[in-house]
């Protein structure tokens, strides 16, 4: 399964070539395999898979346009109905992205 870390004859890693790959050591190496495989499954399935940084600064920028709308309208219909306070603050801008914010991504991971 990761034939690049397997010693023997086939120049990999860990062994030379006189030596063959132990049943030991192959265990393992599958085992480990199968156990990244696994991880990998449970991450894709529950959602969890980390995005690129691009996509996570796309998404930040659409949820604050999306505050900045939602809020400029709450205002608008409070101004309609004659339910605007002055205690709000307003907004003239979406807010700024802060990028100290963002979780690691996967250009971080790998």
């Amino acid at each position: 399964l990761l034939p690049s870390l397997r010693g023997g004859s086939d120049g990999g890693v860990g062994g030379d070539s006189a030596v063959g790959s132990s049943p030991t050591s192959d265990f393992y190496l599958s085992a480990a395999s199968d156990m990244l495989a696994s991880y990998v499954d449970a991450l894709a399935a529950s959602g969890s898979m980390p995005i690129t940084r691009s996509e996570w600064y796309d998404e930040e920028v659409n949820i604050a346009k999306s505050e900045f709308l939602e809020s400029e309208q709450r205002r608008q219909f409070g101004i309609f109905t004659g339910r605007a306070s002055g205690d709000e603050v307003v907004m003239t801008e979406p807010r700024r992205v802060d990028l100290l914010d963002r979780p690691d991504c996967l250009e971080d991971v790998f």
